[in-house]
Order: structure tokens, then sequence, then C-alpha cells
């Protein structure tokens, strides 16, 4: 494909654009939303850090959520977060499948 644009006068922006975006735009899309996601869901560094203490600033929402079930004994409450993570997560994903199109997902529809 490359050589075909190179002789057709295709510059190497227009390559970039037209045959090299194109052809890694799937990993794109995963990569995009594991990193979303995933910054969504982060727990694990600020707990071990910083247990979420010793001021707000360095919580997040699943620190919270842990703090509230595990130790103010809050399992209704922690358990809202979790669902309310979960439906957040969920929209993301939602709001990047529509925003991040590859050609693929256009034949199909």
């Amino acid at each position: 494909m490359y050589e075909a644009a190179k002789i057709d006068g295709a510059s190497s922006i227009r390559t970039a654009f037209s045959i090299t975006i194109p052809l890694i735009s799937p990993i794109l899309k995963v990569c995009v939303i594991f990193a979303v996601l995933g910054s969504l869901k982060f727990f694990d560094l600020v707990f071990i850090m910083t247990n979420g203490y010793p001021t707000p600033e360095t919580s997040v929402p699943s620190t919270l959520m842990y703090s509230s079930i595990f130790n103010r004994n809050m399992y209704g409450y922690g358990s809202a977060m979790a669902v309310f993570m979960v439906v957040e997560c969920l929209f993301f994903y939602l709001v990047l499948q529509k925003l991040i199109r590859t050609y693929d997902d256009k034949e199909e529809s």
C-alpha cells in the first residue's frame, strides 16, 4: 500500500492519514477505551500510597467506596457507589464506541 501511495505521488502526511491511521484505528480504539475505563476505576495505587487519607484530595470514587463499606460499615451506600461506577463505565464505553468508529463498524451499520 505504501509503495502504491508513493507511486501515486502521495506525501508522507497524506500516507499517514490515508493508510497508517486507518490501519491502526482498531488498536487505537481499544487503547483509548482501556485508558479511559482504567482511569475511572483507579484504586490500587491510591490505596497503597495514601489509603485515601490524610486529606480528601487523594480520594477517588473507588477508595471512597472501599472506606464506606469496610471502614464505616455503610454497605448500602458503598454498594450504590459501586453500581454507579459500573453504570458510569458502561456510559463512557458507549460514548467512546460512538465517537471512535472504525471502518469495519461503519460497514456493519
